[in-house]
């Protein structure tokens, strides 16, 4: 990563894991970096993506903390909270991340607030897509099923970007599928289209919600990237930084611990989801 470690400066890296076939020596390094319950998390996936994807997003993030706390990863420490959310044990600063990954992308977010949200999703248009699509139409809200239809040549794009701003919401509460009814949660979208630059004019409609919300979305190839925060950010394009798993990697500077070769041995037998 290139540049020098600044601290409170919200950051978000974004890797495109879906080619990385990494070498023992990457994939132990990798996995050193993590606790032990992490490591039998990433390893109780079955296939080879999955494993790759939780592993690429739990190093991303000690990579995003690090640029915005200004500490060494050597010197953090994160937990898992009872829903499965990864948190920060130390330093005790009142900076919070988050991971997303869907497609061939893995995002995180590292921001000086108390909570934040992100969500990245590839926009589908293949038959079972369009389909399933169909089917959760019915988690939107009358106005946002308005906004889906009126893009008669954008319609799988609209519902991604409003299921988008959905998740990394519930995400930012820390609630996630044990929230609020999806269709209550409604927003406003006032730039009908995304690009490459920063939107964030998107506003949240649920009267249960008290505080103040902000989101910020893009568009990067074919997926769709939002953050939520509950106190405004700084997010610019050059918040953004694309960086390969082999980079990332390299960044964490710990020591690959050798005793963990088992995990290695137990990825190469796994399978991989793509034929």
């Amino acid at each position: 990563m290139n540049g020098v470690m600044h601290r409170h400066v919200p950051k978000i890296l974004l890797c495109n894991f879906s080619q990385w076939t990494p070498s023992a020596s990457e994939f132990v390094k990798a996995i050193s970096a993590l606790s032990q319950e992490e490591r039998d998390r990433v390893m109780r996936f079955v296939f080879r993506d999955d494993v790759i994807a939780s592993l690429i997003g739990r190093v991303l993030a000690r990579a995003a903390v690090s640029h915005v706390t200004g500490r060494p990863v050597a010197q953090l420490q994160f937990g898992v909270s009872p829903k499965g959310r990864p948190y920060i044990i130390n330093p005790s600063s009142p900076v919070d991340f988050n991971i997303s990954h869907d497609g061939k992308y893995c995002a995180v977010i590292a921001a000086p607030t108390s909570r934040i949200g992100i969500d990245i999703m590839r926009v589908k248009t293949d038959q079972q897509s369009v389909k399933l699509v169909h089917t959760f139409r019915r988690k939107l809200s009358q106005s946002e099923n308005e906004f889906v239809s009126q893009g008669s040549d954008s319609t799988m794009e609209r519902f991604f970007r409003i299921w988008c701003l959905k998740e990394s919401y519930l995400k930012a509460t820390g609630v996630g599928i044990t929230g609020p009814p999806l269709e209550k949660i409604s927003f406003n979208i006032l730039s009908p289209k995304l690009g490459r630059m920063i939107t964030a004019d998107s506003i949240l409609k649920y009267t249960e919600e008290t505080q103040r919300t902000y989101f910020y979305e893009t568009l990067r190839d074919d997926h769709i990237l939002t953050v939520c925060s509950f106190h405004p950010l700084d997010i610019h394009p050059d918040t953004k930084e694309n960086i390969s798993c082999s980079d990332v990697v390299d960044y964490l500077g710990v020591e690959a611990n050798e005793t963990l070769i088992e995990h290695w041995v137990e990825f190469q037998e796994k399978k991989s989801r793509s034929p």
